[in-house]
């Protein structure tokens, strides 16, 4: 079992995997700069990410991996899965709210997001990468670029 403290002295628990070995969770970063920790959720095949708000045990199950503003204000979350098609493959952005996650875009992709650097409070370079279809190897064999995005507005739901 996996116990994370809270700020509040409480404790809450995961499970290393459930009755049916369906699903377990792994301790894999706290982010000091926001109090979150961030568990990596395991299924049968494949998984997802977690953050946990230290200060009151709110939990979101997020898609990617996470990364956090320059600012600490919001978190885009990417995944990759070009091979299997089993996990999301897109791109996730939250707000950080004072007590929980806010989100606000979801898209998609028929690329895989791989990597990105928050170059401001409103702009990233984000790492793509593609199954290379003019390859004659049959061994899995991928491209990649670089694209500089922009968030101009976050729209409330």
């Amino acid at each position: 079992t996996l116990v994370l403290k809270l700020s509040t002295g409480n404790v809450i628990s995961f499970p290393f995997c459930n009755e049916k070995n369906e699903i377990g969770y792994y301790f894999e970063n706290y982010f000091k700069n926001i109090d979150y920790y961030l568990l990596k959720e395991m299924w049968d095949e494949g998984g997802c990410w977690m953050l946990v708000n230290r200060k009151n045990g709110y939990k979101k199950e997020i898609k990617g991996l996470p990364y956090i503003s320059l600012d600490n204000k919001k978190i885009i979350a990417i995944n990759s899965d070009l091979v299997a098609g089993y996990s999301f493959n897109g791109i996730e952005l939250y707000s950080i709210m004072s007590d929980s996650l806010k989100l606000e875009f979801t898209r998609e992709t028929t690329w895989g997001p791989t990597d990105l650097k928050w170059l401001s409070e409103n702009q990233i370079i984000l790492k793509r990468e593609y199954l290379n279809e003019d390859s004659v190897s049959k061994a899995q064999n991928f491209k990649s670029d670089f694209m500089r995005v922009k968030i101009n507005k976050m729209n409330s739901r």
